[in-house]
């Protein structure tokens, strides 16, 4: 559901993508919230999903929160990104 300030209400034991398994809200902020996840396409391993609110800003700012990421990737094998 989405609510009147843009943000998406994740509810426990939703999919999310057919692919993502929520268990847990770990974190809510005003740019968005952060799930504990069970992917469901590997195996059950545990993993963060960052959930962005639906406005033009934050969906940009996700996009160079991405390419900063990737660019960090390229040294350190200890973080994934998946999607």
């Amino acid at each position: 559901m989405i609510l009147a300030d843009n943000h998406y209400r994740i509810t426990v034991g939703e999919q999310i993508g057919y692919r993502y398994l929520v268990e847990k809200v770990l974190d809510s902020g005003a740019f968005g919230q952060i799930c504990r996840c069970v992917d469901m396409r590997d195996s059950g391993k545990y993993v963060a999903v960052k959930i962005s609110r639906d406005r033009q800003i934050e969906v940009t700012n996700a996009q160079v929160e991405a390419k900063i990421l990737r660019k960090v990737l390229r040294n350190n094998r200890a973080i994934q990104m998946l999607d």
